[in-house]
């Protein structure tokens, strides 16, 4: 009796009527219009009681079957097809959520392109004057000066210097001051050119990596340059909170070659 319970469960629990099954069904087609009950059959007559289940099991299996084909078709395939359009069109709106966000940092970088930072400036009421003296005498800058506007953006602790931005007529104004920072050795007054919140931050990390790196002694050669630091003949970029390049994870290169963990670094930093 536990044998047949378990056949008939079998049957009941199967995702689909396999081919015997319905070679099955097929043998009893006449038997399912002519009886639908067991009172044509003797109750001594087990052997074919036991067909009778089987053939109202898989009978009922269809019927399931069937009606479960009916629903998926008018319900769940609409659901379906829609969520591959959806699909779709989330993956076209982020390549042009991407193309947008490239677009609006090339604009960005291309307004920045007219400015420099100037760090440690004697604190002043004539900084126009302090910075056309800078460019002209100190740094040589052979270009016609053009100083659009300026404006302080930081301050010193010791409250004697200051920061500022400052934008100048033309890139080529820029990049002759860039050029000449070499004659500003000797001196505490620093500059760079007008980056992002986010490329300075990475800027600020990479220039206490680059201070640590020069303080094991090593023989290398580091230079940082907006979020981007070379290490002979290695550029690693910090962006996103990731540092290193399409083929050197920046982390492993610096624990490699120097014993440093770049995450200490940054944990330090903040």
């Amino acid at each position: 009796m536990q044998n047949r319970k378990d056949h008939n469960k079998r049957l009941l629990e199967s995702p689909e009527t396999n081919t015997q099954s319905k070679k099955i069904l097929m043998s009893h087609k006449e038997s399912f219009s002519t009886s639908s009950t067991m009172d044509n059959i003797s109750p001594g007559n087990t052997k074919a009681r036991d067909e009778f289940e089987d053939r109202m099991i898989l009978k009922f299996q269809l019927m399931l079957q069937s009606q479960f084909t009916g629903f998926a078709e008018q319900y769940i395939s609409p659901i379906n097809n829609e969520i591959v359009a959806l699909k779709a069109q989330n993956e076209s709106l982020i390549r042009r959520l991407e193309i947008q966000d490239k677009k609006i940092e090339d604009l960005d970088r291309l307004s920045r392109s007219k400015n420099l930072v100037f760090t440690r400036l004697p604190k002043s009421a004539e900084y126009h004057s302090i910075i056309t003296d800078l460019c002209v005498n100190k740094l040589k800058v052979l270009e016609p000066l053009s100083i659009i506007n300026l404006a302080q953006i930081g301050e010193e602790k010791d409250k004697k210097t200051v920061t500022l931005l400052v934008s100048f007529g033309s890139t080529t104004i820029t990049s002759q001051i860039l050029k000449s920072c070499r004659h500003l050795r000797g001196t505490n007054i620093g500059i760079s050119r007008d980056i992002s919140k986010d490329e300075r931050e990475a800027r600020n990390i990479l220039l206490i990596l680059r201070k640590t790196i020069l303080k094991l002694g090593t023989s290398s050669k580091v230079k940082v340059v907006d979020n981007k630091i070379y290490i002979d003949n290695q550029k690693l970029t910090l962006k996103n909170n990731f540092f290193g390049n399409d083929n050197v994870d920046g982390k492993k290169f610096l624990e490699e070659k120097f014993s440093i963990k770049f995450d200490e670094i940054v944990t330090n930093k903040q």
